[in-house]
C-alpha cells in the first residue's frame, strides 16, 4: 500500500486547525512517523515539562494512546498525566488507515476545575492563569472534529495510490502460501475492512480473495510437482494445505488430474 502525503498541505491545514481551535494538534503517518505538529511553546504543559513538574514526557502519554487507537482502529480519548483531555484517531479511507491524528491539551468536563499541580506555590500563579486559558471542548465538540478532520486531509493532503496497495496484498500472499491465510487475517495485516479487500480483488482480478489464494497455492504445488522430488503430502504443506485428502481433491478439481498423473504427465 503507497499512501502519498503533501507534507506542505498538511502543515498549514494542522497549523491553521491548531491556531483556530487553540489546540495541540499533530499529524503521524501509519508507521507512527510525527509528520506534522503545531502548538504554542508558552502553553501549560510547556511550563510544566520546563518546571520538571510531570511523572513522564507527554510522547510517552501520546504513545499510550496512539497504540491503543490502533488497536481499535476508532477514536479513543483519555485524561493525560498532566490532567487534560487528549483524542487520537485513525484517518481512514476506503478501510484503509492512512495516517492518525492526536489533538487535545483541552479540558472537558472530566477534567480538575483547576490544575493539578496547584502545591507548587512559587509558580501557582502562572500556572493557574495558563490552565484557564486551555480551551474547553464538550463531547460533541470532539466528536465533530473528528467527523470533519478526515474530510479536510482526503480533499487536499492524502492520496492512497491502490495498485501499490493491492500488489502489497498479493505480494505477502505469494511469501505466505505455506501458512494460514485469511481474510481476517489481511484486513487485520493491512488495515483493511472486508468490503474493500473483495472490491478491491474482484475489481484486480474478478475473484474472491479465497479463489485468488487457492488458484496461487494450485500455481506453487505444479510448479514444486514438477521441479522437487518431494513426496506429495509435504507439498500439500508447503502450500498451506495440511489436509493430504482434500489437497488432492482440489488439485483434481482445479487442472482436471491427480497431483500423482500431473507429475508423470510429460510437459509440453
Amino acid at each position: 500500500m503507497k499512501i502519498k502525503y503533501n507534507t506542505e498541505t498538511l502543515q498549514h491545514i494542522i497549523t491553521d486547525l491548531s491556531e483556530l481551535a487553540g489546540l495541540s494538534i499533530a499529524f503521524i503517518d501509519n508507521n507512527f512517523n510525527y509528520l506534522v505538529r503545531a502548538y504554542d511553546d508558552e502553553d501549560y504543559c510547556s511550563k510544566l515539562q520546563k518546571l520538571n513538574l510531570l511523572e513522564k514526557p507527554c510522547f510517552c502519554s501520546d504513545n499510550d494512546i496512539l497504540n491503543k487507537c490502533k488497536k481499535s482502529g476508532k477514536l479513543e480519548r483519555h485524561i493525560c498525566h498532566a490532567g487534560l483531555c487528549d483524542s487520537a484517531m485513525p484517518i481512514i479511507k476506503n478501510g484503509i488507515i492512512t495516517g492518525y491524528i492526536i489533538f487535545g491539551r483541552i479540558r472537558t468536563k472530566n477534567s480538575p476545575k483547576s490544575n493539578k499541580f496547584v502545591s507548587d506555590i512559587n509558580n501557582k500563579p502562572v500556572l493557574d492563569a495558563l490552565y484557564q486559558k486551555l480551551p474547553y471542548f464538550t463531547e460533541k465538540q470532539i466528536n465533530c472534529l473528528s467527523d470533519l478532520l478526515p474530510r479536510i486531509l482526503f480533499q487536499n493532503a492524502i492520496e492512497i495510490e491502490n495498485d501499490s496497495f493491492i500488489t502489497e496484498i498479493t505480494d505477502y500472499i505469494e511469501q505466505n502460501l505455506n501458512n494460514e491465510l485469511t481474510v481476517e487475517l489481511l484486513c487485520s495485516k493491512f488495515f483493511i475492512s472486508k468490503n474493500r479487500l473483495y472490491e478491491a480483488f474482484h475489481s484486480h482480478f474478478n475473484s474472491t480473495v479465497n479463489e485468488y489464494i487457492t488458484d496461487r497455492r494450485m500455481v506453487k504445488a505444479k510448479e514444486l510437482l514438477k521441479n522437487t522430488k518431494e513426496p506429495i503430502y509435504k507439498i500439500a504443506e508447503d502450500v498451506g494445505i495440511e489436509n493430504y485428502t482434500y489437497f488432492c481433491k482440489l488439485f483434481k478439481r482445479k487442472t482436471g488430474l491427480t497431483p500423482t498423473e500431473y507429475r508423470t504427465a510429460p510437459q509440453n
